[in-house]
């Protein structure tokens, strides 16, 4: 998260929105980074948990 936190700050001439916008990029990021590395660890199954993330966040594929 220090990356949001830094995007954050680094966009404190823009307005709230536009400051949120590039938080929620930040965010989108992070959580479609774990989604590609599911299927790196374990025998389990990449999609169930994919399911399951997308469940607790909404992220557009």
């Amino acid at each position: 998260m220090p990356e949001a936190v830094v995007t954050w700050f680094n966009n404190a001439e823009k307005s709230i929105v536009e400051r949120i916008h590039a938080v929620q990029k930040v965010h989108t990021n992070l959580v479609l980074g774990y989604k590609r590395d599911f299927g790196k660890y374990g025998k389990t199954d990449a999609h169930c948990y994919a399911a399951i993330l997308c469940g607790i966040c909404f992220v557009p594929d």
